[in-house]
Formats: C-alpha cells, structure tokens, sequence
C-alpha cells in the first residue's frame, strides 16, 4: 500500500493542559496534572512513554522482559529485527542456526526469509548459510562478508556514505522512514502484514473488509449543522495513531459531509476520558489533530466547502465513553461557535456549555464546557433559605444587600446578590408574585424545586417593579429567587396573591390556520399574568396545537380594549412563556406575537388586559 513519508503539520497548535477553573468563593478550584513536553500521565503520575517498561508506548502496556525502546517493548536488550537467542543477537529471517526461531538450525541447506531451504532463490546470494541481496546487504556488500562501516550503506554492492537524513534510514537502497513505511515498519525489511499501515513503527489495523483509512470502526454521522454524537471506544480496535500523540487507544472514524460552505467547531466535550481528535480527507491524510485543547477534551476548527466529506477520529490515551460535538461556526472568529446567531465560547458560556443550546441550572458556572455548582444552598445559591408561609395574601421584606451573586436569571445580568425564598401553594390556583415597593430595580425568577430549571423570569413588569405568575396545585412548592437588575441590592418586598384556579381553557382552538375567534374578557377571573404586563385584568386562555413546523403569528387586532398577549408551552399547565406583548407600534393599544412552533407542539395562548383593562376581543392567529 503506497502510503506517504512525510506528515502534514497540524493547523492549530494545541494548548497546553489548563492547570485551574476559578469559581465563586463558595465553590472548590479544579485543578489537571501538568506534564512536560513527551511526558504522559498515566494513573496519576506524568512517565515517558516511549521508554517506560510499565508504560511503553501507552499507558499500562508493560514490557514483559522490561526493556522500552522508542514505545516498543524489545527483547533482551537486542534491537531490530534481531533477538536474543542465548545471550546473542541474531536475526532468525537469516541466521541458518536460529532460522525462525531460535535453535531452530537448518541441517541441511540455507535459511531464507526465516525459513530453511535447499539453495537460495535466483536473486538472492548464499552468505555462509543465509540467502542474502549482496546488492544492498550492509554485511555482505558485493560479497559474502563485505561488511559496510557504521555511517555507510550498500548500493548497488558498493559501500558508499549513507544519503539518507534524519528521519529517514536506508533501506535495500532506498531512504525510508521507518516509523511510518508499511515495507519497513520499525526496521528495514519489516514489512506490515495484509491490509496493515505502519504508524510509529507499529503495524495496525486491516482486520476488517469494510475499513475506513484502515480504521474497523467507523459511524456515518448526519449531514446537519449542530449536533451531538455519542459512542464508546471500550469495544474498539487500535487501528492508528495520532500524530499529535503518539499513542496506542482504541479509536472510532466517523465520517462527516458539510452541510453548508463555512467553519465549524469538531470537540470532544463531556467525554468520559482524556480524548484526541483527528481530522483527515478522504485519502486519509491528516489534516489537523488535537489533544487536550480544552481541558482533557480536544477541539478542532476547519473550514469546509458544501458538500466536502471528511473523517474524525476520536481517540485518546483510554477508552470509554465519548460525545463528538459538531457545530457550524460560520464566519465567528477562532475559538468560538454560533449558536442561535451568535458567536460564543461554548467551554465558558452558561447557555451553551459545552454545546450550541445546553445551558448550565441556574446556580451553575461553565468551565471547560462542563456545568459546575458555585455554593452549596438550594440550586447552587450562597445564602439560607426563606420559608414562606403557606398562605395568601402574604407580604415579606427582605435586603440582598452585601450578599453573593451566584446566580445568572435569563432577564437579568447576574452580578447582583440574591435572596431564594420556598412558598407552597395552600390551594390549586394562580398566584402572583411581586416586589412592588422595593426600593431597586429588582427581578423576579421563579424556580423548580426538583431541577432548579427556571419556571419565569421578569425584570420590569412596571418599571421598577418586577412581577411573575404561575399556576399551582394545592401543596406545590416552588422557589422565588429577588435578584437585582445592573448590579442593584437593597431592601425589597416581596408580595404572594393568589385566587382559585378557573377552568382552562376558556376555548379549545381548532389546530388549524388562518383562524379567528372572539370574546369577552369581561367578569372573568384574573387568573394569570404575563411578563409584559396583565398581572391585574381579568384574562382568557385558549389552548392551540400547532398542525405544522412554522412561525405563527397571532394578534389581538380589532380588539376593543388595551390588551396584553402572551404564549405559555404546554396546555394550561404550562409555565414556561414563550413570548409576550403588550402594544404593538402603529398599531395602538393592541398586542401581536410572532411564535416558532415545530408540528404537534401544544401551547396556551392569553388574553390579557393592561392595568385593569377587559372587554371584547377578537384573537387571531395566521
């Protein structure tokens, strides 16, 4: 197999191993063992590979006769292609005493290539019982016994000085590389077996008809934009070796087309052991090969044409479990991923940790694209809980003055101390929580106890008073985090209100488009309140699934009040608002939304009312 002498130069220079994570004074500091150049940590301790007998080449592979070599183990001390038979090196594909093995002599005849024979082939001479090339035989050059000099090579049965550089060695007159010839693998005239490649001197892989570059195991991966695939390489073979690595793991080859003409970010975040990723073309040559980039994870950045089909290795120093992470970065500058239209770090950024949408529970910081809780109390918060009464109507005052900011709400910017309070709901209803009268701009999240995922979020619902709403059932419990809005602390109060909960939904929608329906918000309960407003008008729920995968525009045009229109996930019990509007510009005191819903998505749309506002209104959605 015709395979190249010299290795294309990695494009992106790997970063050496990050020795610390900083978290908030609440948390630990996570720190990774730092090796010099050509060392490897293996159980802990940093050892050189390429001559540890207990480490030889990889972590954990011993040499039986403890003797490591350039990775390899060898035999008594003798270097190849010769072995130790008795206390004396000889090559047993010659020597007609140890013709194979050793003190197998040949009784009668000559040994050829490691096997005993009557006479040599044509080409080849008989040299004192061993069928040699006198040609370019450095022991019996132009003649049995014509020995070359140490810095000389036989030539055409001549010595003459050796033309070959480093790393190039000569063999049967020809300079090759040694640790990467498949005809000469490791020394001259070893040659790989069947379908086998030389890497570093070794002979891998070709032990499968359907091999990939020489690699068994090999996945097809999608041809989309962002994605995350998942695997194991516990059951893999050893069929390469990265060039920025040196060593001997199980691999997978996945292969990947380009979906569009761009960059994109290949990583190995959130793998379960310290990865090395590979990037080659379709002739197999390497293009680019990580190690350690983030972390103990690898990360590659390439731009690729529409339709340009490459292959990714993951591979590494262990096996286990791994995620490949794809993501197309289009034109964001090196080291960062667009997700959702902008550029990030997906190894630091909450929203996006470790991948395009994988955001990090409220309380939890992103290091090296993992999630990490910053203090210990209730969803990673630095301060005692507050325990509400279980009853309404309820008011309590309270100061985030001077305390730690470890959480990050999604309508505020996280840098200003909070306080978490615990309320239970007394009765199934909706109730409403406030911080009107406090004196700073505040913001109200509220959150799930059991995933500490956020429920609602609302800055300004009447500047500065932020307000948020939900729906219990009787002995729910939920957290209600005051935070602050641009860095702001002070004194706060935190009002709870609640009413019976009214029949949801007003309206069953047919789920179809265009559709309009009209009604009356008049004498209805004010059973919710959304982010933009309604926390003290009377509204209407409509429940609506979406027939297709679009964007959906609903409005409260012709209405004959100022309403507010919001859209909450799921059917009546959901919590999570997707949109909300109170006046649209140009068009007066009505409210329209634009909504992306995929096919078969069930949501509740509201009718709602600014300040105490209710009467007729027409709802439609196109």
């Amino acid at each position: 197999m015709d395979r190249r002498r010299v290795f294309l130069l990695p494009l992106v220079a790997a970063l050496p191993l990050v020795l610390a994570a900083a978290t908030s004074s609440c948390g630990a500091t996570v720190v990774f063992a730092d090796c010099n150049d050509g060392e490897r940590e293996c159980n802990g301790e940093c050892v050189v590979v390429s001559s540890d007998p207990s480490n030889c080449g990889a972590c954990g592979v011993e040499c039986p006769e403890g003797v490591c070599e350039s990775g390899q183990c060898t035999t008594g001390g003798c270097k190849p292609p010769t072995v130790d038979c008795g206390g004396t090196c000889v090559d047993t594909s010659l020597d007609p005493n140890h013709c194979g093995a050793c003190f197998s002599p040949c009784d009668d005849g000559v040994c050829n290539n490691g096997q005993c024979a009557e006479e040599c082939p044509p080409n080849l001479t008989n040299c004192f019982g061993s069928c040699v090339d006198t040609t370019s035989d450095g022991n019996n050059c132009g003649f049995c016994g014509n020995q070359c000099g140490d810095e000389q090579g036989c030539i055409s049965g001549n010595c003459v000085g050796n033309p070959c550089e480093e790393p190039f060695e000569l063999c049967n007159g020809e300079c090759v590389d040694t640790q990467f010839d498949d005809e000469n693998c490791s020394f001259c005239g070893n040659g790989c077996p069947g379908f086998q490649t030389c890497e570093f001197g070794q002979c891998i892989g070709g032990a499968c008809d359907d091999a990939v570059c020489n690699i068994c195991d090999v996945v097809f991966l999608p041809s989309d934009l962002i994605f995350q695939a998942t695997g194991t390489t516990e059951f893999s073979g050893n069929d390469h070796i990265p060039i920025c690595t040196g060593a001997s793991a199980p691999e997978v080859l996945h292969v990947f087309t380009a979906p569009a003409t761009g960059v994109y970010t290949f990583d190995t975040i959130r793998s379960s052991y310290d990865t090395a990723l590979v990037l080659m073309d379709e002739s197999c040559s390497t293009l680019d090969c990580s190690d350690d980039e983030i972390g103990a994870a690898a990360q590659i950045q390439a731009p690729l044409e529409a339709g340009r089909t490459v292959y990714l290795v993951v591979d590494g120093f262990d096996s286990g479990p791994y995620a490949l992470n794809v993501n197309f970065v289009g034109d964001c500058p090196p080291g960062t991923t667009q997700c959702g239209g902008d550029c990030v770090d997906t190894s630091n950024d909450p929203s996006n940790c470790g991948g395009c949408g994988i955001p990090c529970a409220i309380g939890a910081a992103c290091n090296f694209g993992e999630c990490e809780m910053l203090c210990n109390g209730p969803c990673g918060t630095c301060e005692p809980t507050v325990f509400l009464p279980s009853s309404v109507p309820q008011s309590t005052v309270g100061s985030t003055l001077g305390l730690e900011s470890a959480l990050s709400p999604s309508c505020g910017d996280g840098t200003a101390g909070e306080k978490l309070h615990f309320f239970q709901a007394p009765f199934a209803g909706t109730f409403v929580f406030s911080t009107g009268t406090s004196e700073f701009d505040t913001v109200l999240t509220l959150l799930d106890p059991a995933t500490c995922g956020e429920l609602a979020c609302n800055d300004d619902a009447s500047s500065p008073t932020s307000l948020v709403s939900m729906v219990m059932t009787q002995g729910q419990g939920v957290y209600v985090l005051v935070d602050g809005a641009n860095g702001e602390s002070g004194t706060y109060t935190l009002t709870v209100a609640g009413s019976s909960q009214p029949a949801c939904p007003t309206v069953a929608m047919a789920n179809t488009v265009p559709q309009t329906v009209s009604g009356t918000t008049a004498g209805s309960l004010n059973a919710r309140a959304g982010t933009c407003g309604g926390g003290s008008a009377p509204d209407n729920t409509f429940a609506f699934t979406a027939p297709t995968t679009k964007t959906y525009v609903i409005d409260t045009i012709g209405s004959s009040f100022d309403t507010v229109l919001y859209v909450l996930n799921g059917t009546c019990t959901g919590t999570q608002e997707l949109g909300c509007n109170d006046d649209v510009p140009g068009l007066g005191s009505v409210s329209q939304l634009s909504v992306p819903l995929t096919a078969g998505q069930a949501v509740t749309i509201v009718v709602d009312g600014w300040g105490q506002h209710a009467g007729n209104y027409q709802l439609r959605i196109q």
